[in-house]
């Protein structure tokens, strides 16, 4: 194997391990967040947060997750 293919696969390896550990990250913040919100009972909150992108950050910031 070349060098440069060699590169070329540890690249894309850790490039797929970053997305994997990242979206990892993601979903535990959000399963955070839905435990936050259930258990406050603000379930109107939870659904706007689910469609709401920039509302989910203000409830992420919010409860410190």
């Amino acid at each position: 194997m070349k060098m440069e293919e060699r590169d070329r696969l540890i690249r894309e390896e850790a490039m797929q391990q970053g997305l994997a550990q990242g979206q990892s990250q993601g979903e535990t913040r959000m399963a955070k967040l839905v435990l936050e919100l259930t258990q406050k009972q603000r379930f109107s909150d939870l659904e706007r947060a689910t469609l709401d992108e920039e509302y989910r950050r203000k409830l992420f910031k919010e409860f410190g997750v």
